[in-house]
């Protein structure tokens, strides 16, 4: 006669961050794993109450069609460290032949259960959603139970292990995607063994895991390995789901249309978003504690949660990297805004010297006291003993218009060598002839000091600009090292 004991683990919608729970190892054998569990209870799934369930009723009252006789029917919810809740149904029973098995196992993946005369997923409906520390998933959809879901089958033998034919009944369901067509396989070593007569069989299967002959702890060990593995799953949907819809909604209302648009506050949120669901990443990828090594790997293998959390990873990274592109145009785009208002700015100051500070200097030159000023005869403010101070005045204006050329000029002659030298010919001799055309003024009327004064201011800076441009042409350029 075997002993057999089946336990399904269903992800449920539910996440739970509250503080009630209860021991795990007044319900696991863990032998000399209790120890090990004491000291990293906070990183292990822990048991939720009964009356998250519906009481201890609902728990130990349990359903199935099935003509087999169970010694235990009953319920247990864990929450998993990231509060993801797991429901296990576990099933207790003595058979003779493991073909029984198959039956109630099809009706185990599907969730077939009655609770308190409602079907499982419907009784599900009624967790206790009022509690603060109780939310639903936002992509759930209906129903009580979701996709993610595995089968442990643990047999205490009086035999010497199941054939080939048995172990393809057990570890596959009829039903897809549960059946062998869906299914990956793996058989690690370790589980596989014969120990002083004694035969061990360890089968793993994305659905299905089937345990022969093995101690009460390693079953407990791999049970609490299966819980965090099935709600890892799901965990990983959710943050698909929630990711894509994310970016969906930034496409659709904050995503700007037309290139050169986008806004920084626009990408906060997503960004917001889509790190907090890394975090979530990162924080439900391991479970490193107390586990048999060969069945984790093995279970993680066949359902691909290793790829799914590199998937995950490279699609966080890849979203970063465009979010990070967006940023770089945004800062490109701000910063040349910002020294466009900067050349502005400094275009109005080189206005405000020019107009500004040389009119200021001839008022403040020319507000003298009405009694200095002589009568006999009289003197206009054009009066030729004048033009000196109308000639700083030009000077004072245009000096600094020189200074805020000069760096312009500098970069612009440097790789236009010999542009650059002839341009600063012709400025020279452009000064030159506007200093020429101002002496001949002044020579022939006295009465236009206020022209001959900017004709010769700007002379001067044709002179500057022309000197400007015959250095930058004639000093070599540094090479890069």
């Amino acid at each position: 006669m075997n002993h057999v004991r089946v336990i399904n683990v269903y992800s449920l919608p539910w996440q739970y961050d509250g503080i009630s729970s209860r021991n795990p190892t007044e319900e696991l054998e863990l032998g000399n794993l209790r120890d090990h569990y004491e000291l990293y209870r906070d990183q292990l799934p822990r048991l939720l109450p009964d009356d998250f369930f519906g009481g201890r009723r609902c728990v130990e009252n349990l359903g199935i069609d099935s003509p087999i006789r169970f010694d235990k029917c009953e319920a247990v919810l864990f929450a998993l460290p990231s509060d993801q809740v797991v429901l296990a149904v576990v099933l207790e029973f003595d058979t003779s032949s493991l073909d029984e098995t198959a039956a109630v196992l099809d009706l185990g993946i599907e969730g077939k259960f009655q609770v308190d005369g409602k079907d499982l997923a419907t009784h599900l409906e009624d967790f206790p959603y009022h509690r603060g520390d109780v939310k639903r998933w936002r992509e759930s959809g209906k129903g009580g139970l979701l996709p993610e879901r595995h089968q442990l089958i643990f047999v205490r033998p009086d035999d010497d292990g199941p054939d080939d034919d048995t172990v393809e009944r057990l570890v596959y369901r009829r039903s897809r995607p549960y059946s062998k067509e869906f299914a990956r396989r793996q058989e690690p070593e370790q589980l596989n063994e014969t120990i002083d007569g004694r035969v061990t069989r360890g089968v793993v299967t994305t659905y299905v895991s089937l345990l022969y002959g093995h101690q009460y702890e390693v079953e407990d060990s791999i049970y609490l390995s299966t819980v965090h593995a099935v709600g890892t799953a799901s965990i990983f949907r959710q943050i698909w789901h929630d990711s894509y819809r994310q970016v969906r909604e930034f496409r659709l209302k904050g995503q700007a249309q037309v290139v050169g648009q986008q806004t920084r506050d626009a990408l906060e949120e997503l960004a917001d978003n889509l790190g907090n669901l890394e975090f979530d990443l990162t924080f439900s990828v391991e479970f490193p504690l107390m586990r048999i090594e060969t069945f984790h790997t093995a279970l993680y293998e066949t359902m691909d949660l290793s790829g799914q959390a590199r998937a995950l990873s490279q699609m966080f990274s890849q979203l970063g990297g465009s979010l990070k592109s967006e940023i770089t145009a945004i800062d490109v785009r701000e910063r040349r805004r910002d020294e466009g208002r900067q050349k502005w700015n400094a275009f109005a100051a080189g206005v405000l010297s020019l107009v500004g500070v040389s009119v200021g200097f001839v008022i403040a030159f020319l507000g003298i006291n009405a009694k200095e000023v002589p009568n006999a005869p009289a003197v206009s403010m054009w009066d030729s003993r004048f033009a000196t101070v109308y000639l700083v005045a030009g000077l004072i204006a245009l000096v600094p218009v020189f200074f805020i050329l000069f760096p312009y000029l500098r970069e612009w002659g440097r790789p236009r060598v010999k542009v650059a030298r002839w341009t600063g010919v012709g400025a020279l001799a452009a000064g030159a002839v506007i200093i020429g055309v101002a002496k001949l003024v002044d020579a022939r009327s006295g009465h236009t000091l206020v022209l001959d004064a900017v004709l010769t201011s700007i002379g001067v800076l044709g002179l500057l600009i022309g000197l400007s441009l015959a250095w930058s042409s004639l000093r070599p350029r540094r090479r890069p090292a």
